[in-house]
């Protein structure tokens, strides 16, 4: 590469040549940031990619740190683009823009599939969420005893760790020991990193929460705690404060601690709520209802003194 000045910012100019046909060339202009960027993606797939050049904490002035790193990326571009299993990397195609110019070299991509055969999961899958340190939480509703008796209805919810961003069966790892069983239809799930736990409402109108050790182990789970007459359309975890947030059908705003104690309970006009929004940073909380109506609470629903319940925005 070589490198220029565009808005007073560095940016290195890469020239690329086909293997096989010289006359196929592009060039691309790319910041340093690009590179970090894509080693960083590099990393999700493949463990051992080749060195990046260093980071530096100040922008380089002087020619000699210039001409240094141009040398530097030369060579990590070449390593890049030589070993087959980084040449026919997503990642690197997609900044090597490999794809328009070489239609004949293009890798199709492939979406790797997380497959678990239907006997362990023996139901249909309800929700999936993703939680910390590559943690997948799978929740499982047994619909048919919901439809034949609402009180035998239950749910499993399962957790999957995965040992890289894109998985295959052979990094996968599924215990069900890491698994639990409520026994009543999970309607909404949710998980804070900052807390380390999955929560998750019923249609029965109670909250779980699962508390995880750092190995991603359950280290303990509540048994529902009932905040609402009827289903718990969605929730959150206010992590400053180690709160819950939930809407219902039941047209209630709720707030609770994470032992079932209730700090606030408002109802929120004469629809059924059916969306919620918690910008924690700001302390708002915006609502939808079945109606098309968009209510908010303001600063705080904690603070009932200061806060409108609601008002229409």
């Amino acid at each position: 590469p070589s490198y220029v000045y565009i808005a007073d910012a560095v940016h290195f100019s890469v020239f690329l040549i086909g293997k096989d046909e010289p006359e196929q060339a592009w060039q691309l202009l790319k910041r340093f940031s690009n590179f970090d960027d894509l080693h960083q993606k590099i990393l999700l797939t493949i463990p051992e990619p080749p060195k990046r050049p260093k980071k530096t904490f100040f922008k380089m002035k002087k020619q000699s740190d210039l001409e240094q790193r141009k040398i530097d990326l030369e060579n990590y571009c070449n390593a890049l683009l030589s070993r087959e299993d980084l040449f026919k990397n997503e990642f690197v195609q997609q900044f090597f823009e490999i794809p328009k110019h070489m239609a004949e070299y293009a890798v199709k991509t492939q979406i790797p599939l997380l497959k678990i055969d239907n006997e362990t999961l023996n139901a249909p899958v309800s929700h999936i969420i993703f939680h910390n340190n590559g943690l997948i939480v799978i929740v499982t509703n047994n619909t048919e005893s919901a439809i034949s008796d609402a009180n035998q209805s239950t749910s499993i919810l399962r957790l999957i760790e995965i040992s890289h961003g894109f998985c295959t069966d052979a990094q996968l790892k599924f215990s069900t020991s890491w698994s639990i069983s409520c026994p009543e239809l999970i309607s909404c799930v949710e998980s804070s990193e900052a807390l380390n736990c999955i929560i998750f409402g019923s249609v029965g109108g109670k909250f779980y929460v699962v508390k995880l050790q750092k190995t991603n182990e359950i280290l303990e789970s509540s048994t529902g705690i009932k905040i609402h007459t009827g289903e718990i359309k969605k929730l959150c975890i206010q992590n400053t404060e180690s709160y819950v947030i939930s809407i219902g059908v039941d047209k209630r705003l709720v707030g609770a601690s994470l032992e079932g104690k209730m700090l606030f309970c408002t109802k929120l006009g004469e629809h059924i709520l059916s969306a919620m929004c918690v910008i924690e940073e700001k302390q708002q909380i915006y609502v939808g209802n079945i109606k098309g109506c968009l209510l908010y609470t303001s600063p705080s629903p904690r603070d009932l003194s200061t806060s409108r319940m609601p008002s229409s925005a």
